[in-house]
């Protein structure tokens, strides 16, 4: 007799399974999650501070993406400013990520960080940052964050991160705080361009 596999539901995992609402639900939100990012791009691209960036990093359209499995669940991702090389990277990502927090990250990496890296240690300096994370390790698709990979943002954490080629920074809001995660978004990406303009 060939082995079955064993697909039995719990009580739980059957009631799900029976109910189309919450998946309609779960779609409703990640479609609004796609208008609240859809309206984060049109607040960049209007920005004032924007044409401070170098032409080529605003050249590149946004860029809004969705997933089902970042660790096991969903996420949304809008890039822009971006340009994403081998070598070198500039973005600011506005993510999502189902069941934990909203994030606003500045990744930098090669020369782009070279050629950001004194202003933003001096926007460090005067506080500009000072609610942020900044990477500990060297992998540029880690957005958990956790004190593992991340760690607060100090002139300390910049020196340790100067040989590195990457450097990413991010603000957070957790999903709960739901109704102030547009101005999250602006308050964020304002502080990260004032940042890079030095």
């Amino acid at each position: 007799m060939q082995e079955q596999a064993n697909v039995s539901l719990s009580a739980f995992e059957l009631e799900l399974v029976s109910n189309p609402e919450w998946i309609l639900t779960k779609n409703h939100i990640m479609e609004m999650v796609m208008q609240l990012l859809g309206a984060v791009s049109t607040h960049i691209r209007h920005h004032p501070l924007l044409h401070t960036l170098p032409q080529e990093l605003t050249a590149v359209p946004p860029k809004i993406s969705k997933g089902e499995n970042y660790l096991g669940l969903p996420y949304v991702v809008l890039d822009y400013p971006r340009l994403f090389g081998k070598e070198d990277v500039f973005a600011i990502r506005s993510f999502f990520w189902w069941g934990h927090y909203f994030t606003c990250t500045l990744h930098l990496k090669g020369t782009w960080k070279a050629y950001y890296q004194h202003r933003l240690v001096e926007a460090c300096k005067k506080g500009l940052l000072v609610d942020a994370m900044m990477n500990r390790t060297q992998d540029e698709w880690v957005h958990e964050l956790n004190d593992d990979q991340w760690q607060p943002v100090t002139t300390e954490a910049f020196q340790q991160n100067e040989a590195g080629a990457l450097l990413k920074i991010a603000f957070r809001c957790e999903v709960k705080q739901w109704e102030e995660a547009p101005d999250f978004f602006a308050k964020s990406v304002a502080l990260f361009l004032e940042a890079l303009r030095g």
